[in-house]
């Protein structure tokens, strides 16, 4: 009930967090650190990082879906500062994201591609995310909503999840 998993019962991401802070001696004791830090700690594997500053937004949307489609661990964070304060799309600064997904959606012959999203999860359980694709958007028509991976409800509006969903043109700069 804590974690606020979802409808999709996955939790690994918060797993892999409790593993980590066992590893650390705390949760205190990761507050302020880099995903990359603890994916790399946790599975040994390299870790492949870029600073949204030094890459393009179809650069970005490219290289995160192909990793995706690899089955690779993803995740995202925000600038530094506070993170009881967001940044102008209703996002916690200075936070971890999970990257659930990266995917299209296209039109109704589901031959050309409409939109580039990023399905994104809060780790607090909570989406108070304000950008194109929320969850009151008009946006989400019945075509889309089912183009959506995992059976997620992208109008799910209750936030109890902390999924939303980003534009590759919002990505880097929310």
């Amino acid at each position: 009930m804590y974690s606020r998993i979802g409808s999709n019962n996955q939790f690994w991401g918060m797993i892999l967090e409790k593993a980590f802070a066992k590893m650390k001696g705390s949760y205190a004791s990761t507050d302020g650190g880099y995903i990359t830090e603890g994916m790399t700690t946790l599975t040994g594997c390299p870790v492949f990082h870029f600073n949204s500053s030094e890459i393009t937004d179809a650069a970005a949307f490219t290289a995160i879906k192909a990793a995706n489609d690899l089955n690779y661990i993803l995740g995202a964070g925000t600038a530094g500062g506070s993170d009881s304060t967001t940044n102008t799309c209703g996002i916690a600064n200075g936070h971890a994201y999970t990257i659930i997904s990266a995917f299209y959606l296209y039109d109704t012959d589901g031959t050309t591609v409409l939109h580039k999203l990023y399905m994104v999860r809060n780790p607090w359980g909570v989406d108070y995310f304000t950008g194109t694709w929320r969850a009151t958007s008009g946006l989400w028509t019945t075509a889309f909503k089912a183009q959506v991976p995992h059976s997620v409800d992208p109008t799910d509006a209750s936030g109890k999840d902390g999924i939303f969903f980003v534009t590759d043109s919002e990505f880097r700069t929310c």
